[in-house]
C-alpha cells in the first residue's frame, strides 16, 4: 500500500474489513483524535477495519491505529470518520457506528451531515408522527434530542419507523399539510383529504369496522385525522384504513375514473379494468348466455344482474346471487375476450351466434387448421371425428342465441367453451394441422366415422414416408378398430389406394402428392385409348385373396372390347410385376403369355394407379376401366370431374363382362368417335392412292 500524501484531499478511502491478527507488522495505536488528524494529513487509498469499532492504516511499513468503541466523540470527528469509511460503518460491529447508520439507512441518508441539512423536515416528521425515532427505548421527540443521543451521549439501541422517505415528508412540509393522515395518504397512496367521500363507496375499506360510527365528512383533531367513532367516543383514524388501501392497490384509479365519469362504482372499475367491458357490453353477454360463474366443477350460467346500493349483483340460472367484484377477485367469472367481442359488435348489428362468429374469426387466416363455420363443424361431429375435454362429441345443438355440444354421455355444455380460444375441440386425425384431407375424405365417401379415422391415419403415414408396413395389431391399437372390422376396410376398394394387405401386414403405397403437382391433364375430351386398371379386374369385386379365375377376368376384358370393335393398339392394361405370383393368380403361364403377347404391361416398384392415371390423363387421353374412383389423387393439376369423366365401372355377371349402365354412354362415344376417326382415316388413305394412280397414268 502506497504510504504517501495524496493531492487530491477528496479522495475517500476504501475500507477492507480484516480478522484481528492478520497483520503482521509494527503497530502504533494512536487516540481517536491523533488517529483522525493523521488520515486527514495522509488521505491514504485504504482503510483497515477490525470489529469493536477499530480502524487502522499503513503507512511506510507500519500500521497506525485506533479504537472508537465506547469513546465520546464530538460531530467534528464523526463527520470526519463518515466521510472517510462512507457506506462502509453499517459492516462495522461497534454500537455506535451500528445505531447512527440505522438512522440513516430508514431515511435514505448517506451521511450525517445529510442528516444535519435535513433538520427541519425531520422535525415536521417527528411533528405529525409520520417518522418515530426510538433511543435506548426512549421516543426522540425533537432533532435537539436526536443530536444529543448522537454526539453526546452512548447509544445503545436505535429503533426508527419512517412511514414516509425524506422527498415525501419534504413535499408535504411544501404543501402545509399539518396531519399525520393526511400527509401519508396523499404521498403515500396519491390521493387527497377531499377523496374521502370516493372511498367510502367502496365498502370493502370498512367490512370489518363493526361497532363503528363512520362519519359522512372527517374531522382533524390533535394533528390527526379521525373518520368516526367506535364504543364510548374512541376516536377512529383514519391511519386505519392505510393497511386495506394496501389491500387494493387500483383505488387511486378507481379515484380518477369516478372523478373524470367513466364509472359510478367500483364494481363497474373493475369490471372495466380487468375484464375491458362496460355495463351495457356486460348486459349483451348475459342476452347471449356467455357470462359464467366458475364454482369449483361445475358453472353457473348468468341470467341477469342488478345494481345495489354501491354494489352489482350477478343472478345465476341456478338462483344463486354473486356479488360482481368477488367474481372478478377470485378469477371466477368466466366471459369473452373484450377485443374479439368488441370486434363482433363493430362488424355485427344483432348479436346472434357469437360463437359461430367467432369461429369464423378464429381461423379467416388459416382455414385449413380448424372447421371454416358452425355448418362444416356440424358435418365433422356427424362423422364422429370431433373431441372436446376428451370426450367425443355426438351432436351440435343451436338454442336461441346459443350453441352447444351434446357429448357421447349426454353431458350438455356451451360451445363457447372451445372456440375461445380456438381449438379447445380437436379433430380426430388431423394431417399436419390440416383439415384438407379430412373434408377431401368426407366428400370421397369416407363418410362412416372408422372408416374415416382409418383413411386419415394411412394418409398420414403415408405421408411421413418412413413407415413401409404396419401390422393389423397395431392399427387395431391405433384406431381403437377390431382387427375383424379392419380385414374387411383393407380388403376393399375403398382402402386400395392406399396399399396391400398381405400376411396380416398393411403394406403403405409411397406419396402421391409430387404426381399430382408435375402431371399435366389433357382436357379435350377426344379419348384416344382404353386403359383398364387389371389388378382391379383381376378382383371383379370379389375378396382379393381369392385368387381363382383372375387372369381369366383380364382375358374376358380383352374379348370384350375387341368384340365392341376397340384394335389391340387402342388397349392398354396395367398389372404389377408382384402379381406374377403363384401365390396371388391361378395361372401365372397364361398371365405371361398375355404379357408376350403385348396385351398387358407390367410395372415395378412404383404405385400402379399412378401409371394409369399418367396415360390416361397425359400421355394417351384415354378412358380408364376400373371400380376405383382415384380420390386420393385430386388436388393440385388434377380436378375431381378430371378423373370421374374418364372412369368405366364395371361387373362380372358369372364370366360376362359389362361395363355398368351409367357409365355405357361414355364408351358408346368412345366407341362412335373411334370409328369416325377410323373412316377419316380411310378415307384420307383412298383419297391418297387415287392421287397416286392419276399422277402414275
Amino acid at each position: 500500500m502506497n504510504g504517501d500524501k495524496h493531492d487530491d484531499k477528496s479522495t475517500v478511502p476504501k475500507l477492507y474489513l480484516v480478522s484481528e491478527g492478520d497483520e503482521s507488522l509494527p503497530v502504533i495505536t494512536m487516540l481517536p483524535h491523533s488517529f483522525m488528524e493523521f488520515i486527514i494529513d495522509n488521505n491514504p487509498e485504504f482503510l483497515l477495519g477490525w470489529g469493536e469499532g477499530c480502524f487502522g492504516v499503513i503507512y511506510k511499513n507500519v500500521l497506525y491505529r485506533s479504537c472508537f468503541h465506547g469513546l465520546p466523540l464530538d460531530s467534528r470527528i464523526l463527520f470526519d470518520f463518515y466521510k472517510i469509511a462512507g457506506i462502509h460503518v453499517d459492516e462495522i460491529p461497534g454500537l455506535n457506528f451500528r445505531s447512527v447508520m440505522r438512522i440513516l439507512k430508514a431515511l435514505n441518508l448517506s451521511t450525517v451531515e445529510e442528516l444535519m441539512s435535513k433538520k427541519e423536515i425531520i422535525e415536521f416528521g417527528l411533528k405529525t408522527g409520520v417518522l418515530r425515532i426510538s433511543v435506548n427505548d426512549s421516543e426522540v421527540e425533537d432533532f435537539t434530542e436526536l443530536e444529543e443521543f448522537m454526539f453526546e451521549r452512548e447509544m445503545e439501541e436505535a429503533v426508527v419507523d419512517a412511514k414516509l422517505s425524506i422527498e415525501q415528508m419534504e413535499k408535504c412540509l411544501s404543501e402545509k399539510v399539518q396531519t399525520y393522515d393526511e400527509c401519508i395518504l396523499r404521498h403515500g397512496y396519491g390521493l387527497k383529504l377531499e377523496d374521502y367521500s370516493i372511498l367510502s363507496k367502496v365498502d370493502e375499506l370498512f367490512s370489518d369496522f363493526d361497532g363503528v360510527e363512520i362519519y359522512q365528512e372527517p374531522r382533524i383533531e390533535d394533528n390527526r385525522v379521525i373518520i368516526g367513532e367506535r364504543g364510548y367516543r374512541e376516536p377512529v383514524y383514519l391511519s386505519e384504513l392505510f393497511s386495506k388501501l394496501e389491500k387494493h392497490p387500483r383505488i387511486k384509479e378507481f379515484v380518477a375514473s369516478y372523478k373524470s365519469g367513466n364509472v359510478k362504482t367500483y364494481d363497474e372499475f373493475l369490471l372495466n379494468v380487468e375484464k375491458g367491458y362496460d355495463l351495457k357490453a356486460l348486459s349483451d353477454l348475459i342476452s347471449q348466455g356467455l357470462v359464467y360463474v366458475k364454482l369449483d366443477s361445475r358453472e353457473d350460467k348468468i341470467k341477469s344482474y342488478s345494481k345495489e346500493e354501491n354494489r352489482i349483483v350477478l343472478i345465476g340460472e341456478s338462483g344463486s346471487r354473486y356479488s360482481l367484484r368477488d367474481t372478478i377477485r377470485r378469477k371466477s367469472l368466466k366471459l369473452p375476450l373484450s377485443v374479439s367481442y368488441k370486434k363482433y359488435l363493430s362488424r355485427h348489428n344483432n348479436y346472434n351466434y357469437y360463437v359461430e362468429w367467432k369461429m369464423l374469426d378464429n381461423v379467416k387466416y388459416s382455414t385449413n387448421k380448424a372447421p371454416e363455420n358452425l355448418q362444416e363443424l356440424i358435418r365433422f361431429v356427424k362423422s364422429g371425428i370431433v373431441k372436446a375435454d376428451g370426450k367425443e362429441v355426438k351432436e351440435v345443438k343451436i338454442e336461441g342465441n346459443e350453441v352447444f355440444f351434446i357429448f357421447e354421455n349426454g353431458d350438455k355444455k356451451e360451445m363457447y367453451h372451445y372456440v375461445a380460444p380456438q381449438n379447445r375441440f380437436t379433430i380426430y386425425g388431423t394431417i399436419n394441422n390440416n383439415l384438407d384431407w379430412v373434408r377431401r375424405f368426407i366428400a370421397e365417401g369416407y363418410k362412416d366415422k372408422n372408416a374415416l379415422k382409418l383413411a386419415l391415419l394411412l394418409k398420414r403415414y403415408e405421408m411421413g414416408k418412413k413407415v413401409k408396413k404396419l401390422s393389423i395389431r397395431d392399427i387395431s391399437r391405433e384406431t381403437g378398430i377390431s382387427e375383424e372390422q379392419l380385414e374387411i376396410y383393407l380388403r376393399s376398394d375403398l382402402f386400395k389406394r392406399f396399399g396391400e394387405l398381405r400376411n396380416g401386414f398393411f403394406y403403405i403405397h409411397p406419396d402421391i402428392s409430387e404426381f399430382k403437382k408435375k402431371v399435366q391433364v389433357n382436357r379435350d375430351g377426344n379419348y384416344n385409348v382404353i386403359v383398364v386398371d387389371g389388378r382391379n379386374v383381376m378382383r371383379g369385386g370379389e375378396d382379393k385373396d381369392n385368387k381363382i379365375g383372375k387372369v381369366e377376368r383380364i382375358q374376358t376384358v380383352i374379348d370384350y372390347l375387341q368384340k365392341q370393335g376397340v384394335p389391340k393398339d387402342k388397349i392398354v392394361i396395367i398389372v404389377k410385376s408382384s402379381d406374377f405370383n403363384p401365390h396371388r393368380v391361378d395361372d401365372v403361364e397364361k398371365l405371361r403369355e398375355l404379357e408376350r403377347e403385348e396385351w398387358i404391361k407390367p410395372v415395378s416398384n412404383d404405385y400402379d394407379d399412378k401409371v394409369i392415371l399418367r396415360i390416361a390423363l397425359e400421355e394417351q387421353n384415354g378412358l380408364i376401366i376400373t371400380n376405383d374412383n382415384y380420390g386420393e389423387f385430386v388436388g393440385d393439376n388434377i380436378k375431381k370431374e378430371d378423373i370421374d369423366d374418364r372412369l368405366l365401372k364395371f361387373n362380372f355377371r358369372g364370366k360376362k363382362f359389362n361395363i355398368k349402365r351409367e357409365d355405357k354412354p361414355k364408351f358408346d362415344h368412345f366407341l362412335k368417335m373411334m370409328k369416325e376417326k377410323a373412316d377419316m382415316e380411310n378415307k384420307d388413305s383412298e383419297k391418297k392412292v387415287e392421287k397416286n394412280e392419276e399422277e402414275h397414268e
